[in-house]
């Protein structure tokens, strides 16, 4: 857990980049989820600010109880918005990647 908190201090610093890494290149990879996500400038940077909110709680809370309901919480969020098992290995790929371009030199695999 120290090892992820710590690692993650480092994407922090880059947050802004990280979220418009992230969509850009799961946009790039897989245009079609583009159709899932707000069309307009204004609402999609309330949804990169939600989504470096959301992971930022899931870090600061690895070892507490209640994240199992939290994540049960944003999953039923996001199925409203016809996301589903078909994206997350998508999804899984493209945070990694935006991971990885944030931490710069302190990434490791």
């Amino acid at each position: 857990m120290r090892i992820l908190k710590s690692s993650f201090a480092v994407v922090e610093r880059r947050a802004e980049h990280a979220v418009k890494y992230f969509h850009s290149h799961l946009f790039w990879h897989h245009p079609a989820i583009r159709a899932l996500f707000p069309p307009s400038a204004e609402d999609m940077q309330r949804q990169r600010d939600r989504l470096f909110a959301a992971l930022t709680h899931v870090v600061a809370h690895l070892e507490h109880e209640g994240l199992a309901s939290y994540l049960h919480d944003l999953g039923r969020d996001h199925r409203k918005f016809l996301a589903g098992p078909e994206h997350y290995a998508a999804v899984g790929a493209s945070l990694l990647a935006a991971l990885a371009e944030a931490s710069g030199s302190a990434w490791t695999p």
